[in-house]
Protein backbone atom coordinates (compact mmCIF):
# COMPACT_ATOMS: atom_id res chain seq x y z
CA UNK A 1 0.00 0.00 0.00
CA UNK A 2 1.26 3.48 -0.89
CA UNK A 3 -0.12 6.54 0.85
CA UNK A 4 0.29 9.86 -0.95
CA UNK A 5 0.35 13.23 0.80
CA UNK A 6 -0.27 16.43 -1.14
CA UNK A 7 0.04 19.84 0.52
CA UNK A 8 -1.70 22.81 -1.11
CA UNK A 9 -1.91 26.39 0.16
CA UNK A 10 -2.83 29.71 -1.41
CA UNK A 11 0.36 31.71 -1.98
CA UNK A 12 -0.66 35.34 -1.52
CA UNK A 13 1.41 38.00 -3.26
CA UNK A 14 2.60 35.66 -6.03
CA UNK A 15 1.90 36.14 -9.74
CA UNK A 16 2.25 34.08 -12.93
CA UNK A 17 6.00 34.74 -12.95
CA UNK A 18 6.46 32.16 -10.20
CA UNK A 19 4.64 29.32 -11.99
CA UNK A 20 7.76 28.06 -13.80
CA UNK A 21 9.79 28.03 -10.59
CA UNK A 22 10.39 24.72 -8.81
CA UNK A 23 12.57 24.11 -5.77
CA UNK A 24 13.28 20.49 -4.87
CA UNK A 25 9.79 18.99 -4.37
CA UNK A 26 7.98 22.35 -4.04
CA UNK A 27 6.12 23.63 -7.10
CA UNK A 28 3.48 26.22 -7.99
CA UNK A 29 0.25 26.05 -9.98
CA UNK A 30 -2.62 28.32 -10.96
CA UNK A 31 -6.22 27.60 -10.02
CA UNK A 32 -9.05 29.46 -11.82
CA UNK A 33 -12.49 29.42 -10.17
CA UNK A 34 -15.83 31.12 -10.70
CA UNK A 35 -17.56 32.60 -7.65
CA UNK A 36 -19.61 29.46 -6.93
CA UNK A 37 -16.52 27.23 -7.13
CA UNK A 38 -14.58 29.68 -4.96
CA UNK A 39 -17.24 29.75 -2.24
CA UNK A 40 -17.67 25.96 -2.36
CA UNK A 41 -13.95 25.34 -1.93
CA UNK A 42 -12.91 28.18 0.38
CA UNK A 43 -16.17 29.53 1.81
CA UNK A 44 -17.42 33.12 2.02
CA UNK A 45 -14.84 34.14 4.59
CA UNK A 46 -12.01 34.89 2.16
CA UNK A 47 -14.33 36.78 -0.20
CA UNK A 48 -15.93 38.84 2.56
CA UNK A 49 -12.61 39.49 4.32
CA UNK A 50 -10.31 40.30 1.43
CA UNK A 51 -6.71 39.25 1.95
CA UNK A 52 -4.16 41.23 -0.05
CA UNK A 53 -2.65 39.37 -2.97
CA UNK A 54 -4.78 36.26 -2.45
CA UNK A 55 -6.38 36.26 -5.87
CA UNK A 56 -6.64 38.18 -9.12
CA UNK A 57 -10.15 38.88 -10.42
CA UNK A 58 -10.08 38.75 -14.22
CA UNK A 59 -12.36 39.98 -17.00
CA UNK A 60 -14.14 36.60 -17.27
CA UNK A 61 -15.46 36.97 -13.71
CA UNK A 62 -12.99 34.33 -12.56
CA UNK A 63 -10.73 34.25 -9.53
CA UNK A 64 -7.11 33.36 -10.30
CA UNK A 65 -5.22 31.82 -7.38
CA UNK A 66 -1.57 30.76 -7.18
CA UNK A 67 -1.05 27.59 -5.13
CA UNK A 68 2.13 26.32 -3.49
CA UNK A 69 2.28 22.53 -3.66
CA UNK A 70 4.43 19.75 -2.21
CA UNK A 71 3.89 15.99 -2.57
CA UNK A 72 5.35 13.04 -0.67
CA UNK A 73 4.63 9.31 -0.67
CA UNK A 74 5.02 6.64 1.99
CA UNK A 75 5.24 3.10 0.57
CA UNK A 76 4.32 -0.05 2.48
CA UNK A 77 2.41 1.99 5.00
CA UNK A 78 -0.87 0.57 6.29
CA UNK A 79 -3.03 3.56 7.21
CA UNK A 80 -6.68 2.67 6.71
CA UNK A 81 -7.84 5.81 8.52
CA UNK A 82 -5.73 8.05 6.24
CA UNK A 83 -4.47 10.17 9.12
CA UNK A 84 -1.74 12.75 8.68
CA UNK A 85 1.66 11.13 9.24
CA UNK A 86 3.74 13.08 11.79
CA UNK A 87 7.07 12.81 9.92
CA UNK A 88 5.49 13.90 6.64
CA UNK A 89 3.69 16.73 8.40
CA UNK A 90 6.94 17.98 9.99
CA UNK A 91 8.84 17.74 6.73
CA UNK A 92 6.21 19.68 4.77
CA UNK A 93 6.01 22.38 7.43
CA UNK A 94 9.79 22.87 7.37
CA UNK A 95 10.04 22.80 3.58
CA UNK A 96 7.18 25.22 2.88
CA UNK A 97 8.35 27.59 5.60
CA UNK A 98 11.87 27.62 4.17
CA UNK A 99 10.81 28.21 0.55
CA UNK A 100 8.41 31.07 1.34
CA UNK A 101 10.79 32.78 3.77
CA UNK A 102 13.84 32.35 1.52
CA UNK A 103 12.04 33.75 -1.55
CA UNK A 104 11.07 36.78 0.54
CA UNK A 105 14.69 37.17 1.62
CA UNK A 106 16.16 36.87 -1.89
CA UNK A 107 13.58 39.08 -3.62
CA UNK A 108 12.36 41.29 -0.72
CA UNK A 109 8.80 40.23 -1.52
CA UNK A 110 5.76 39.79 0.77
CA UNK A 111 4.65 36.20 0.18
CA UNK A 112 2.48 34.39 2.72
CA UNK A 113 0.27 31.28 2.75
CA UNK A 114 -3.45 30.95 3.47
CA UNK A 115 -5.85 27.99 3.72
CA UNK A 116 -3.27 25.18 3.72
CA UNK A 117 -4.53 21.59 3.61
CA UNK A 118 -3.02 18.16 3.05
CA UNK A 119 -4.80 15.56 0.94
CA UNK A 120 -4.04 11.99 2.10
CA UNK A 121 -4.77 9.32 -0.53
CA UNK A 122 -4.60 5.52 -0.48
CA UNK A 123 -3.39 4.59 -3.98
CA UNK A 124 -4.75 1.05 -3.69
CA UNK A 125 -8.43 1.93 -3.43
CA UNK A 126 -8.38 5.65 -4.29
CA UNK A 127 -9.87 6.70 -0.96
CA UNK A 128 -8.87 10.22 0.07
CA UNK A 129 -9.02 12.31 3.23
CA UNK A 130 -8.50 16.06 3.63
CA UNK A 131 -6.50 17.13 6.69
CA UNK A 132 -6.19 20.66 7.98
CA UNK A 133 -2.52 21.66 8.18
CA UNK A 134 -1.88 22.08 11.94
CA UNK A 135 0.70 24.89 11.81
CA UNK A 136 0.66 28.65 11.56
CA UNK A 137 1.19 29.45 7.90
CA UNK A 138 4.42 31.21 6.90
CA UNK A 139 4.15 35.00 7.20
CA UNK A 140 0.35 34.88 7.51
CA UNK A 141 0.35 38.27 9.23
CA UNK A 142 1.62 40.00 6.06
CA UNK A 143 -1.95 40.11 4.77
CA UNK A 144 -2.63 43.30 2.78
CA UNK A 145 1.04 44.08 2.21
CA UNK A 146 1.15 41.55 -0.62
CA UNK A 147 -1.51 43.06 -2.89
CA UNK A 148 0.90 45.48 -4.60
CA UNK A 149 3.35 42.68 -5.40
CA UNK A 150 0.66 40.67 -7.14
CA UNK A 151 -0.77 43.63 -9.06
CA UNK A 152 2.66 44.60 -10.41
CA UNK A 153 3.55 41.03 -11.50
CA UNK A 154 6.57 41.28 -9.24
CA UNK A 155 8.02 37.83 -9.98
CA UNK A 156 7.99 38.04 -13.77
CA UNK A 157 11.37 39.84 -13.68
CA UNK A 158 13.06 37.00 -11.79
CA UNK A 159 14.85 34.27 -13.71
CA UNK A 160 13.93 30.78 -12.50
CA UNK A 161 17.56 29.62 -12.42
CA UNK A 162 18.49 32.69 -10.36
CA UNK A 163 15.84 31.88 -7.75
CA UNK A 164 16.77 28.20 -7.52
CA UNK A 165 20.50 28.92 -7.17
CA UNK A 166 19.97 31.52 -4.47
CA UNK A 167 17.51 29.44 -2.45
CA UNK A 168 20.11 26.67 -2.44
CA UNK A 169 22.73 29.16 -1.30
CA UNK A 170 20.49 30.43 1.52
CA UNK A 171 19.85 26.86 2.67
CA UNK A 172 23.56 26.01 2.68
CA UNK A 173 24.58 29.29 4.32
CA UNK A 174 23.94 28.91 8.09
CA UNK A 175 23.86 32.68 8.61
CA UNK A 176 21.34 33.57 5.90
CA UNK A 177 19.23 30.55 6.87
CA UNK A 178 18.89 32.15 10.33
CA UNK A 179 18.61 35.76 9.12
CA UNK A 180 15.71 34.97 6.78
CA UNK A 181 13.42 34.33 9.76
CA UNK A 182 14.39 37.55 11.52
CA UNK A 183 14.02 39.53 8.30
CA UNK A 184 10.60 38.05 7.58
CA UNK A 185 9.50 38.70 11.17
CA UNK A 186 10.47 42.36 10.99
CA UNK A 187 8.03 42.73 8.08
CA UNK A 188 5.14 41.00 9.77
CA UNK A 189 5.39 42.68 13.19
CA UNK A 190 3.59 46.02 13.17
CA UNK A 191 5.62 47.54 15.99
CA UNK A 192 8.44 49.94 15.09
CA UNK A 193 10.67 49.40 18.18
CA UNK A 194 10.55 45.62 17.78
CA UNK A 195 11.10 45.92 14.02
CA UNK A 196 14.09 48.17 14.63
CA UNK A 197 15.77 45.85 17.14
CA UNK A 198 15.06 42.86 14.88
CA UNK A 199 16.80 44.56 11.96
CA UNK A 200 19.81 45.40 14.12
CA UNK A 201 19.90 41.75 15.22
CA UNK A 202 20.16 40.80 11.53
CA UNK A 203 23.26 43.00 11.21
CA UNK A 204 24.78 41.49 14.35
CA UNK A 205 24.25 37.96 13.03
CA UNK A 206 25.79 38.77 9.64
CA UNK A 207 28.65 41.09 10.58
CA UNK A 208 29.85 40.36 14.13
CA UNK A 209 32.15 37.61 15.36
CA UNK A 210 34.08 37.25 18.61
CA UNK A 211 34.35 39.64 21.53
CA UNK A 212 34.42 43.41 21.45
CA UNK A 213 32.03 46.33 21.31
CA UNK A 214 29.10 45.39 19.07
CA UNK A 215 28.28 48.91 17.95
CA UNK A 216 31.88 49.53 16.85
CA UNK A 217 32.13 46.24 14.92
CA UNK A 218 28.80 46.68 13.16
CA UNK A 219 29.44 50.34 12.33
CA UNK A 220 32.91 49.77 10.94
CA UNK A 221 31.96 46.71 8.88
CA UNK A 222 28.95 48.45 7.31
CA UNK A 223 31.12 51.50 6.59
CA UNK A 224 33.80 49.35 4.91
CA UNK A 225 31.21 47.58 2.75
CA UNK A 226 29.45 50.67 1.41
CA UNK A 227 31.98 53.54 1.49
CA UNK A 228 33.69 54.72 -1.69
CA UNK A 229 36.35 56.73 0.14
CA UNK A 230 37.65 57.51 3.64
CA UNK A 231 35.41 60.54 4.16
CA UNK A 232 32.27 58.62 3.24
CA UNK A 233 33.41 55.71 5.43
CA UNK A 234 33.69 57.98 8.47
CA UNK A 235 30.23 59.40 7.79
CA UNK A 236 28.61 55.94 7.44
CA UNK A 237 30.38 54.84 10.63
CA UNK A 238 28.92 57.77 12.55
CA UNK A 239 25.43 57.07 11.15
CA UNK A 240 25.56 53.43 12.22
CA UNK A 241 26.71 54.43 15.68
CA UNK A 242 23.63 56.64 16.00
CA UNK A 243 21.36 53.87 14.69
CA UNK A 244 22.83 51.43 17.19
CA UNK A 245 22.32 53.96 19.97
CA UNK A 246 18.58 54.07 19.05
CA UNK A 247 18.52 50.29 19.37
CA UNK A 248 20.27 50.44 22.78
CA UNK A 249 17.73 52.92 24.14
CA UNK A 250 14.89 50.62 23.07
CA UNK A 251 16.48 47.60 24.74
CA UNK A 252 17.78 49.24 27.92
CA UNK A 253 15.36 52.12 28.52
CA UNK A 254 12.24 51.16 26.58
CA UNK A 255 12.45 54.41 24.58
CA UNK A 256 12.13 54.64 20.79
CA UNK A 257 13.08 58.11 19.64
CA UNK A 258 14.37 58.78 16.12
CA UNK A 259 13.78 62.54 16.12
CA UNK A 260 17.45 63.49 16.56
CA UNK A 261 18.46 61.23 13.69
CA UNK A 262 15.80 62.72 11.43
CA UNK A 263 16.79 66.26 12.42
CA UNK A 264 20.46 65.60 11.55
CA UNK A 265 20.05 63.54 8.35
CA UNK A 266 16.50 64.37 7.22
CA UNK A 267 15.86 60.62 6.88
CA UNK A 268 13.79 58.10 8.82
CA UNK A 269 16.08 55.92 10.94
CA UNK A 270 13.93 52.80 10.54
CA UNK A 271 13.92 52.93 6.74
CA UNK A 272 17.64 53.73 6.69
CA UNK A 273 18.37 50.63 8.79
CA UNK A 274 16.01 48.46 6.75
CA UNK A 275 17.79 49.44 3.52
CA UNK A 276 21.22 48.75 5.05
CA UNK A 277 20.15 45.27 6.18
CA UNK A 278 18.65 44.45 2.78
CA UNK A 279 21.82 45.62 1.01
CA UNK A 280 24.06 43.54 3.29
CA UNK A 281 21.87 40.50 2.56
CA UNK A 282 22.24 41.18 -1.15
CA UNK A 283 26.04 41.42 -0.76
CA UNK A 284 26.02 37.92 0.77
CA UNK A 285 23.82 36.59 -2.02
CA UNK A 286 25.49 38.35 -4.94
CA UNK A 287 29.05 37.39 -4.00
CA UNK A 288 28.19 34.10 -2.25
CA UNK A 289 29.98 35.11 0.94
CA UNK A 290 30.45 32.88 3.96
CA UNK A 291 30.33 34.97 7.15
CA UNK A 292 33.82 34.02 8.35
CA UNK A 293 35.39 34.91 4.99
CA UNK A 294 33.52 38.20 4.72
CA UNK A 295 34.48 39.35 8.22
CA UNK A 296 38.13 38.41 7.70
CA UNK A 297 38.18 40.46 4.50
CA UNK A 298 36.48 43.44 6.16
CA UNK A 299 38.97 43.42 9.02
CA UNK A 300 41.88 43.81 6.62
CA UNK A 301 40.21 46.37 4.36
CA UNK A 302 40.07 50.16 4.57
CA UNK A 303 37.27 52.52 3.62
CA UNK A 304 36.67 52.54 -0.14
CA UNK A 305 38.70 49.40 -0.88
CA UNK A 306 35.86 46.85 -0.57
CA UNK A 307 33.62 48.94 -2.83
CA UNK A 308 36.32 49.23 -5.49
CA UNK A 309 36.89 45.48 -5.44
CA UNK A 310 33.28 44.36 -5.59
CA UNK A 311 31.45 47.42 -7.00
CA UNK A 312 28.46 46.66 -4.70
Amino acid sequence: MIVKYRYEGILCGADDGILNFKYEDVSFKKEVLDIVEFKTKYGNFFLDNFYGGMYKYNSDDKYEIIKIVIEKSKPDFNDKNLELDFEIEQYMHKQIDFVVSAINLVTDAFLYVLAPVIYVTNTNDGNSQTCIFPYETPNSSFLGSSQTFREKNFFIKYDVIYLVENLKFVKENNILDIVKYYYNNHKSIHNRPIQFTTLMTCLEIMLVEGKGELSDKISRNVAVIFSRNKEEGNEIYRKLKKLYNIRSKIVHEGKFDTSKYYKKYNKDAYYELELIVLNVIQIFIKHKFIKKDLIEELQGTGYGEFYQKYKN
